[in-house]
């Protein structure tokens, strides 16, 4: 019998929705190796609810210019539904940190 050892890594991502998008359409926007700077990130990019705004194109703005500026945020006040979590192996990181904004 052949054997194999794999190592993995915990990743955890922010999926949202554009404001682009049909509402129940959602992507990755962020990775994170670290679930709470993951939530510090989203939280300190979301403006507060006095300065949210509708810009020139009539959509509305819920984030600062950023990586999160063209997205909705969380349609709950609790980010557990878009903050999920895979292992993945650890060559297989490497390529998604490449293809998403990686929050350190």
């Amino acid at each position: 019998m052949e054997t194999r050892q794999i190592i993995q890594g915990h990743i955890y991502y922010l999926v949202l929705n554009c404001i682009y998008d049909r509402c129940e359409d959602r992507s990755i926007v962020a990775i994170s190796e670290d679930r709470n700077k993951l939530i510090n990130f989203y939280e300190s990019n979301l403006l507060p609810y006095e300065e949210r705004y509708r810009d020139e194109g009539g959509m509305y703005r819920s984030f600062m210019k950023g990586p999160l500026y063209e997205y909705n945020p969380a349609m709950y006040e609790s980010l557990n539904d878009c903050i999920k979590d895979e292992w993945f192996i650890l060559d297989d990181i490497d390529r998604i940190k490449m293809k998403y904004y990686v929050v350190e």
